[in-house]
């Protein structure tokens, strides 16, 4: 088991295109559910459709959130947004751009680029989209944290106000 009861999942967009799939599926789904919304989800046009993931069994749906995490021992405020700050050198993919997220400065976690890049370390922005590996099940905080220390993250980043020096 994976996710637990008392879980929070923060699902970084395309949940699915499909709504009878969105319905199927959330309410089958261990702990709270939380959507930031992705280019694939209906309610990503259509605002009016939010009520209706909620009612589906998502208890909120956002265009991003801030989250507060323990990295190094450290409490860490992190961006959660579908789509990645910029798009990557070898990212042909410049859609979306109004839609992207403005970067503050905060490690952000995001989806939309599937199967591509994992980390950016330079830019902050790390893909923890369940796609990223055959297994497609979230990410746990220590996963992020380790994957970020083998990438070098913490080196390149290691100046930032929001990011955690080695205890």
């Amino acid at each position: 088991e994976v996710v637990g009861p008392n879980d929070t999942v923060y699902n970084l967009g395309d949940f699915s295109m499909s709504l009878k799939l969105v319905e199927r599926t959330v309410k089958r789904l261990n702990g709270t559910q939380i959507l930031i919304k992705g280019n694939h989800d209906k309610c990503f046009r259509k605002a009016e459709l939010i009520q209706t993931y909620k009612d589906f069994g998502f208890k909120d749906v956002l265009t991003e959130m801030l989250l507060t995490i323990k990295l190094r021992g450290v409490d860490t405020v992190v961006k959660l947004h579908h789509l990645p700050y910029t798009p990557d050198d070898n990212e042909a993919d410049s859609r979306y751009l109004e839609k992207r997220p403005k970067d503050e400065g905060h490690l952000l976690l995001h989806g939309h680029c599937h199967n591509a890049w994992l980390c950016i370390p330079k830019k902050r922005m790390f893909n923890v989209g369940v796609d990223r590996s055959n297994e497609y099940r979230p990410w746990s905080i220590r996963e992020i944290e380790e994957e970020l220390e083998r990438s070098g993250y913490f080196e390149d980043n290691s100046t930032s106000n929001s990011n955690p020096k080695k205890e």
